[in-house]
């Protein structure tokens, strides 16, 4: 019987604000810019994060879905 592939479905939006309060800061102490002085260091982190699960575990498959503008069942979970 083959092996069933392995399969990570990863909650972005979840992710991306774990990635986005991650204490990583430049020399200067502040955040992670590119040239224009956009803040990257939510998509940096993100990607790091992304880059390690393959690496360590190899999926055949993985998936990413993020919540969209307005009301989620985040917004029953806690008021703030």
């Amino acid at each position: 019987m083959p092996a069933k592939p392995l399969l990570y479905l990863i909650d972005g939006s979840s992710q991306m604000y774990r990635a986005f309060h991650a204490p990583i800061r430049t020399t200067e102490g502040t955040l992670l810019r590119n040239a224009l002085g956009i803040p990257t260091n939510a998509v940096y982190i993100f990607v790091t994060m992304l880059r390690k699960l393959l690496k360590d575990h190899n999926p055949e498959y993985i998936a990413a879905s993020f919540d969209l503008p307005g009301r989620t069942f985040r917004d029953d979970l806690a008021a703030d």
